[in-house]
Parts: C-alpha cells; sequence; structure tokens
C-alpha cells in the first residue's frame, strides 16, 4: 500500500531456501592465508573439484583453473573473490591481498 506521499506502509518479503552450501566447513574447502601475499593454498576434502576461479570486485576473472597454491604475486592489493565448484555446487569467499 502506498500513502499519498509515496512512502511504503506496507512490505512483504519472500525468500527461498537453496540446497547450495554456504560455508567453508560445509563445503569441505580451506583457502589459506587470508589476507594473502604471494600465494593461496586451497585444502579440501571433496575429491569432485572442478574449477576454481579467482575474480576482481568488478567480476573480471582474473585466475582459471585446478591449481592448489595460486600464484598470486601479480595480483594489486584489494579485495576478491576465489569460488571452488564441484560437480554439484559452489562455494565462493571474499580474499584479501595485501
Amino acid at each position: 500500500n502506498n500513502s499519498s506521499d509515496g512512502t511504503i506502509t506496507k512490505l512483504r518479503v519472500e525468500s527461498q531456501t537453496t540446497q547450495i552450501k554456504n560455508t567453508n566447513k560445509e563445503f569441505g574447502v580451506a583457502i589459506s592465508p587470508n589476507p594473502f601475499n604471494n600465494q593461496i593454498k586451497i585444502n579440501f576434502t571433496n575429491k569432485n573439484i572442478v574449477e576454481v576461479i579467482i575474480q576482481d570486485v568488478y567480476g573480471k576473472n582474473i585466475y582459471s583453473g585446478k591449481e592448489l597454491f595460486i600464484d598470486t604475486q601479480n595480483l594489486l592489493s584489494g579485495i576478491y573473490f576465489i569460488t571452488v565448484k564441484t560437480n554439484n555446487s559452489c562455494f565462493t569467499q571474499k580474499i584479501i591481498k595485501e
């Protein structure tokens, strides 16, 4: 409902739960160190890793592959997002380059 001044007087929000795992403990992934400098190490218990992607804050892919040790010397200091994908799920974590 809207009042005469244009403000909303009633708002209904609905959400749906998905099956995507949203914590690294549930997903079996440990990314270290964070913050990082020259290298990121990925430890995982899930043996079905399909791809690891690192993106900058603008969504530009910086890295894509399956390496467990990722050289980050050429990255500028700042915030990035690392995504670990398996055949049926996906985990994303914010990482910081010092």
